[in-house]
């Protein structure tokens, strides 16, 4: 913070040109108005006019129905020591999130630097700005330029005491509209009396607004490009600044030589100051890109499938596929070679800084930790960001023939304030399985066996130092679900310039998809003809009128409250509540369901409903990225928001800090204003993907990378919430368009969603425990988001542990029974057609138990908020109730006493015994409690009757029954063939019913369990048809009239005969050398073909099927071998994956890897010593590598050797077992 404060005190100060905001009443009182708030000079009185029809404007949309606004209550104070972090927090956000593109002097024609940097500018300089984007110098927010603290670019370099304005050219742009080239004599008169040039451009999106990839958006307007040019050419130093909100294109930077560029991205109230440090040098730019700025709008690969360009599906609705699967930005860039102008991570410092140093480290449990000292070696103090990439095996045998990017990032970490000569180690961790990928075909995460190379950065393109990490042997970190599964093929990278390129390296690969896929959690909805009425009447009778105070003080429990409550107010906390007055409040035959109580009566984004009779507090609700909306004086009442205290960067800027300390300190910001002014919900952090660089709302998101969004999600999501006040990640998810964003049904594979689009909410859920999540408009697969339970329920919560409040975005087109049935707590900002709503639940159309269930889990954050803080712990009160009727319970303890005193009893096996007698002794507590409940009573008698009957009886030991049962549930049946998975299942649901059964004997439990363990040593895995398919695919592709009849019809009949293969999908295992000799006879027919007029064949690879490397400028040939050596030519040789003996426990499985060397596709005989300890079983066949699982069936202490044999060779030993 020192240097902030330092840097103020060489500041002018600022004139206050709008220290009054006012209404337009009419002609007379405007006039009088503008005349007490007038200028002198004519930039002075244009920018107040300027300011004035903001305030108008914005007073329009906050009076319209539509738009979003909020304030707090006109006496809340924001404390004087939250303005001081706010106003010094966003100015360091600007500091750092602004990125040095280009630094130094060129020439214009040429191009040919000679060495010397124009940044920073020497004190005294004269500025001559170009371009009418000084003049919409922007933030990104709604508040554009309401706020009186606002510091545009202008005024920043009129701030600075190093820097001087060329006021001429200033004036003469109060009159310019539209770039274009300069005249001369302007032109003349800039260069006379200036020493640099520095350019402005402006471009901003917004919600419900795409950007365009054409000139005047993505691309220069030829008068902007004569504006560059007639500058460029004039001036020896031209600087560029582009104040963008999103990714345009910045070729022309490098292709007309300009001298410097600076990305400042709408930086906020303190942008104009920052840009003005970092022209003088007050600050040392440290941001990076966070970004692939391509040569070209075309070269993203996700602009051949973008917006609106894939047609509607049956309802009507848009469709887009992401054929761009998980290439998105550097990921697709790197992977193919893909010259692009600036990479992602990509910044320029004006020092220097030297790494050595590197280590990679690991804590034997899991989680590595990165080092490398950073040393400041120029001349100036600077901040340096070290990025951690990785890049998987470069073995594609080893990864199972998966399609990898050849590099990601991992994590990063930014020094302190380096003085020269200085230096810092950054460490930066993270865990195994943060380097593991999605493998749909088993649904669960993998790390595959192999080097994987951890990469120190500058850059993606810029690496200096490497370590690696070796995995000895593939594991799944995560066994997951087939979730959110695409109905339709997604044909990866379809339609870009790396199709072919990823079709020679890969194959024609096509993500899984299922025509049957449902999302939602449809069949949790009723009929007319099942549905179940609620006795509405009964609820309001028996009502015990708690308050939601009593659960905040302990007094009773949640779901004490929840039950009390009647179906009116069950219905009501459904919906949000959008005004405290009637205006959009929920309503039943035409009268409010509820009364909000709040900190705040001013209109907000929304609120929580609040019932006043309950003590049921109405959260209220704070939106926009950029700010929380805070001024203490409103000109437009009581009623209406005002505009913000503090206007934040856009969160692209603020992920291009590459700081998490200083994003967190944001976010702490946000949750200061937020708490002085009596907001509880702060409606952000955004957390959607730069899929393409138009995405209209791309400014608040914040990058093209998952992990660097994720961490910065986090990051203000703890900083937010270190206050007390709740932060919700959103527009959950995949709302990275704004074309048709209530309607397009876009279509993802399950691993794109996973390692992309999900991914970034996954790391800010688990890391910071947001309060709420907000769903988007759009549909994924088919489903509309806040319909969509695979994604609500079984990821979210059920993956990921999320334990806050879904809500919908406002005025969502999403079915609301489907919305609750799928886990969405809250219909925001209210449910209009509330009768319809309530009527579906009273008849029993939306089950009762899921509206509960949705308004529990949404009153467990309304308890978090400020307003129940203070409440005082209670013991909770024991209400006075007759005593219930214990007449058959005592019964029952006389019968049990009298057959604890039989004289067989001492034959009682002792568990039985125990069990007995513990549930006698909760009878007879439950017998001698006056208060206890008649649900006690019933509870505690039949469990006693259980217990006698089971007097006499031997309960087996299921341990080992167990073992098995959860082994079996990790088999995912897509995966084998038909035969055997019928008695798998039934074994299956025998042995849960035997496992459930407490008095199930020992050769119950012992038959149940051999059934299973044999059932799933029947099934047979689908055979491996992949490298199959993939040359069948190419060999279709062959014209067959190019070649001679004899070898066409060869490789015709071949075709066929892979065609029938590959339909038969009950081919297993067992039968993979059959799918191996049918891919070798296409093979040799291929080879075979010789074209016509030709007196050889075509076996140098030049018809369609040959394939060719992709140039990867991170991969490397040859084979990682881990675990062994490599054995020399010559002897066949079986090498083991496990050559140390080791213990199992009974009843779990061990799966063995062996690799046949110099074997000439000899299969090796997997044998153990003793069959009677160990099972085996063969598992796969993958290149020269074969799998066999072993399942424990010994008893502990006993031990067998493992073995292969080769066929004319001696078995071999590769290791001793012992059970546990």
């Amino acid at each position: 913070m020192e240097m902030y404060a330092q840097d103020s005190k060489t500041r002018k100060s600022k004139t206050n040109v709008c220290a009054h905001i006012f209404v337009i009443l009419d002609e007379k009182q405007y006039g009088k108005e503008v005349q007490n708030t007038m200028k002198s000079n004519k930039e002075k009185r244009q920018k107040s006019l300027r300011r004035v029809g903001s305030f108008l404007l914005a007073a329009m949309l906050m009076f319209s129905s539509t738009a979003t606004a909020f304030a707090f209550d006109k006496d809340t104070v924001l404390q004087e020591s939250t303005k001081i972090f706010t106003k010094q927090t966003t100015k360091q956000l600007a500091d750092e999130g602004m990125v040095l593109l280009e630094n130094e002097q060129k020439d214009a024609e040429t191009g040919e630097g000679n060495g010397v940097p124009v940044l920073p500018l020497s004190k005294g300089s004269v500025v001559s700005v170009f371009g009418v984007g000084q003049n919409k110098w922007s933030t990104g927010s709604f508040y554009d330029g309401l706020d009186e603290n606002f510091i545009d670019i202008m005024e920043g370099l009129e701030a600075s005491e190093d820097l001087e304005i060329n006021e001429d050219l200033r004036n003469w742009y109060n009159d310019v509209t539209k770039d274009e080239a300069i005249p001369e004599e302007i032109l003349q008169q800039a260069v006379e009396h200036s020493d640099v040039a520095l350019i402005v451009f402006y471009r901003k999106n917004g919600e419900g607004s795409e950007g365009k990839a054409t000139q005047g958006g993505y691309y220069l307007t030829d008068d902007e490009l004569a504006m560059v040019d007639s500058v460029n050419q004039t001036f020896d130093k031209t600087i560029v600044v582009f104040n963008t909100g999103y990714t345009v294109d910045m070729q022309w930077v490098k292709d007309k030589h300009i001298d410097a560029s600076i990305w400042a991205g709408l930086p906020g109230n303190e942008g104009g100051n920052a840009l003005a440090d970092i022209l003088t040098g007050a600050v040392n730019p440290s941001g990076k890109l966070v970004d692939t700025y391509a040569k070209s709008w075309e070269d993203y690969p996700s602009s051949s499938h973008w917006a609106d360009s894939d047609g509607t599906d049956e309802e009507g609705n848009p469709i887009v596929y992401y054929t761009d699967d998980i290439y998105v930005g550097y990921r697709y860039f790197e992977t193919f070679d893909v010259p692009v102008t600036y990479e992602f991570g990509y910044g320029l410092s004006y020092t220097d800084f030297t790494w050595s140093d590197y280590k990679l480290s690991s804590d034997g449990s899991g989680t590595m930790t990165a080092t490398v000292q950073v040393e400041n070696t120029g001349d100036v103090a600077g901040k340096d960001v070290v990025e951690l990439y990785f890049s998987y095996p470069t073995d594609n045998d080893s990864m199972d023939g998966v399609d990898v990017p050849a590099i990601q990032l991992l994590g990063y970490g930014k020094t302190d304030l380096l003085e020269p000569g200085e230096s810092q180690e950054v460490s930066i961790s993270f865990d195994y399985s943060d380097l593991a990928l999605y493998n749909e075909t088993a649904s669960a995460y993998y790390l595959y066996a192999g080097v994987y190379r951890i990469k120190f950065g500058h850059s993606v393109r810029d690496i200096t130092g490497e370590k690696t990490f070796i995995c000895n042997a593939t594991q799944a970190t995560e066994n997951v679900g087939h979730y959110m599964v695409p109905q339709e093929p997604i044909d990866v990278l379809e339609g870009t310039g790396a199709e072919e390129t990823f079709e020679a390296e890969f194959g024609n690969i096509e993500r899984r998809y299922d025509e049957d896929a449902d999302s939602t959690n449809a069949g949790a909805l009723c009929t007319e003809e099942t549905a179940v009425p609620v006795d509405a009447e009964s609820m309001e009778e028996n009502t015990k009128g708690y308050s939601l105070n009593e659960v905040a003080s302990g007094k009773i429990s949640l779901d004490t409250f929840v039950d009390d409550l009647t179906l009116v107010e069950l219905a009501a906390m459904c919906s949000g509540c959008p005004d405290v007055e009637n205006f959009g409040k929920p309503t039943l035959n035409g009268e409010p369901v509820m009364e909000v109580n709040t900190l705040t009566d001013r209109q907000v984004t929304g609120r929580t409903a609040g019932i006043t009779e309950r003590d049921i507090y109405g959260m209220t609700m704070a939106d926009r990225q950029e700010t929380i909306g805070y001024y203490n004086e409103s000109p437009w009442g009581d009623g209406v928001g005002s505009c913000g205290f503090q206007v934040y960067p856009s969160s692209t800027v603020i992920a291009s800090s590459w700081n998490q300390e200083l994003v967190e300190q944001y976010g702490e910001s946000i949750g200061r204003e937020c708490k002085d002014g009596g907001i509880d919900f702060f409606l952000a952090p955004s957390m959607n993907i730069h899929r393409n660089p138009m995405g209209g709302r791309n400014s608040e998101y914040f990058s093209e990378d998952p992990v660097i969004s994720g961490y910065s999600g986090a990051a203000v999501v703890r900083g937010v919430q270190s206050n007390g006040i709740g932060a919700t990640l959103k527009h959950f998810a995949c709302n990275n368009q704004e074309t048709n964003r209530q309607q397009v049904n876009e279509f993802v594979s399950e691993r794109a969603l996973r390692e992309i689009y999900l991914k970034g909410y996954e790391i800010a859920t688990k890391d910071a425990k947001p309060w709420g999540i907000m769903t988007s408009y759009n549909k994924i697969n088919g489903a509309y988001s806040p319909e969509n339970y695979d994604m609500l329920q079984k990821i979210v919560r059920n993956e990921w542990g999320f334990d806050g409040v879904f809500m919908t975005d406002w005025g969502h087109t999403a079915d609301i029974n489907r919305s609750f049935a799928a886990g969405n707590n809250l219909w925001m900002a209210s449910i209009s057609n509330f009768d319809a709503f309530y009527q579906d639940i009273l008849d029993g159309i939306l089950p009762l138990a899921i509206v509960k269930q949705n308004v529990k889990e949404t009153l467990n954050i309304v308890l978090r908020s400020q307003y129940y803080a203070d409440i005082e712990p209670e013991e909770p009160e024991e209400p006075e109730e007759e005593e219930v009727d214990k007449t058959l319970l005592n019964k029952v303890i006389d019968y049990a006493e009298e057959q604890q005193q039989a004289e067989d009893y001492n034959d009682v096996i002792e568990d039985v015994k125990a069990g007995f007698e513990k549930a006698l002794q909760e009878a007879k507590v439950v017998q001698a409690d006056p208060k206890a409940s008649e649900e006690d009573v019933l509870k505690s008698w039949t469990n006693l009757v259980k217990w006698i009957h089971a007097l006499g009886m031997r309960s087996g030991d299921k341990t080992l029954l167990l073992q098995v049962i959860t082994t079996a549930g990790t088999y995912n049946l897509d995966n084998y063939v038909d035969a055997g998975k019928e008695e798998f299942q039934e074994a299956l649901q025998e042995a849960q019913k035997v496992y459930e059964d407490e008095f199930a004997g020992q050769d119950t439990v012992d038959t149940a369990t051999d059934r299973l363990m044999n059932a799933i040593l029947e099934l047979r895995l689908k055979a491996n048809k992949s490298n199959l398919d993939a040359l069948l695919k190419s060999a279709k592709k062959i014209d067959l009239t190019q070649y001679t009849r004899s070898t066409a019809n060869a490789l015709q009949k071949a075709i066929q005969e892979a065609e029938a293969v590959m339909e038969n999908d009950q081919l297993s295992e067992d039968d993979q050398p059959i799918v191996k000799a049918v891919e070798e006879e296409l093979k040799q027919a291929m080879d075979n073909l010789e074209r016509k007029n030709s007196g050889h064949s075509n076996s140098s690879g030049k018809n369609s099927s040959g394939s060719s490397s992709t140039g990867n400028t991170y991969g490397s040939s040859g084979t990682v071998v881990v675990g062994a050596l490599q054995t020399a030519l010559g002897q066949a040789e079986v090498v083991s994956d496990t050559t140390v003996d080791f213990t199992l426990k009974r009843g779990a499985s061990y799966c063995f890897k062996m690799n046949v060397v110099n074997g000439n596709n000899r299969t090796p005989n997997f044998t153990v010593g003793n069959g009677d300890v160990l099972k085996t079983q063969f598992v796969a066949k993958i290149g020269n590598d074969f799998y066999f699982r072993v399942y424990a069936i010994g008893i502990p202490g006993q031990s067998t050797g493992v073995y292969t044999t080769l066929p004319g060779q001696n078995a071999q030993k590769h290791c001793t077992v012992t059970i546990v």
